[in-house]
């Protein structure tokens, strides 16, 4: 019988997908209609393929449920096993994940997450219960299920789950970073260039194209900005801070885009060490920056997600005095 529910998780989190496999079975979901490669008798059989039947479940799949604990373990087994369920190939398959800790999945950033609150899990359970195509192409599991039995199994999951997540403690960013987006448009725009050395000042149309998301630590204060949330363009970024520093080199901004093509192309990564000055200075003194492209993240729509560091520089540096006034670029209407 095929598996209606596959449970992406790491090893090292079997507790927690054991807690949700036994309350899907509480819930009245037949045992021979989960997939948990972590569970006797769920798990793939001995000798067999690993992968051409993780594919074969996840290919009758109906929901994959991910189990997302810190972003600091090693997620490219679970990352494969959502990249297989979305697979335009594969139509009909609904990925919930559940987000144990603070960290979230890079590339599930622009999806609805649970989170382990009573409020997220209510929603989680009800949802699953009530809503017809949850299941893709199917009627609701229980549409009529009393109420009172929906918050009872809200909160048992809930407690179980509370119990089991792992303690995690503040991160905070010593140096700062920023992250850029870009769709993948411009992710295909920009691997079709053949050489890095074609990437200069005319490619600088595109960064009205590249999206400033987020920031973390000093990040968008070295650019003029006091909030942390993003929502703006390179461009806004390129113009805020040349306002606020007089804009003294465009080639950090070329460079950027060199290692943002590399990484599309699975390139080794280069770094030249362009100085960047600051918009904050202390004490009459100005601050210099390196940006770094530290990882990127390939999204499930195809889009990627750069995460630049800005790191400040020992010394005071002096950068080319080339100058470029990104107000005046225009962005090509077809890419």
């Amino acid at each position: 019988m095929s598996k209606t529910i596959f449970i992406s998780h790491r090893h090292d989190d079997k507790k927690i997908a054991d807690i949700v496999s036994n309350h899907l079975k509480f819930w009245n979901i037949p045992p021979d209609e989960i997939f948990q490669s972590s569970c006797i008798g769920q798990a793939p059989g001995i000798g067999e393929p690993l992968v051409k039947e993780l594919q074969q479940a996840l290919s009758d799949s109906k929901l994959v449920i991910l189990i997302y604990t810190s972003a600091s373990d090693d997620w490219d087994w679970c990352m494969y096993e959502c990249g297989v369920a979305t697979n335009p190939d594969i139509p009909n398959t609904r990925i919930v994940v559940i987000q144990c800790g603070s960290s979230i999945p890079k590339v599930f950033a622009d999806h609805v997450l649970v989170k382990i609150t009573k409020d997220d899990i209510a929603k989680l359970v009800t949802q699953f219960h009530k809503n017809e195509r949850f299941f893709p192409g199917e009627p609701a599991f229980q549409e009529d299920v009393d109420q009172a039995v929906l918050d009872k199994r809200s909160n048992d999951l809930y407690e179980d789950l509370s119990k089991e997540i792992p303690e995690q403690e503040e991160s905070i960013d010593r140096w700062g970073h920023i992250s850029l987006y870009i769709d993948k448009d411009v992710r295909e725009e920009l691997k079709s260039i053949k050489d890095v050395n074609e990437i200069d000042e005319n490619l600088l149309s595109l960064t009205e194209r590249v999206e400033v998301i987020k920031s973390e630590g000093w990040g968008l204060r070295h650019f003029g900005f006091n909030n942390k949330e993003g929502g703006i363009s390179l461009k806004n970024m390129f113009g805020q801070w040349e306002d606020e520093t007089g804009g003294e080199s465009r080639q950090w901004l070329i460079e950027l885009f060199q290692e943002m093509w590399r990484a599309t192309r699975d390139s080794s990564p280069q770094i030249n060490w362009t100085p960047i000055k600051s918009a904050v200075s202390e004490e009459g003194m100005d601050w210099w920056i390196y940006m770094v492209l530290n990882r990127f993240y390939i999204r499930v729509n195809g889009g990627v997600e750069f995460e630049v560091y800005t790191y400040r520089a020992p010394t005071q540096a002096i950068p080319s005095p080339e100058k470029i006034d990104i107000k005046e670029i225009e962005v090509a209407e077809d890419s």
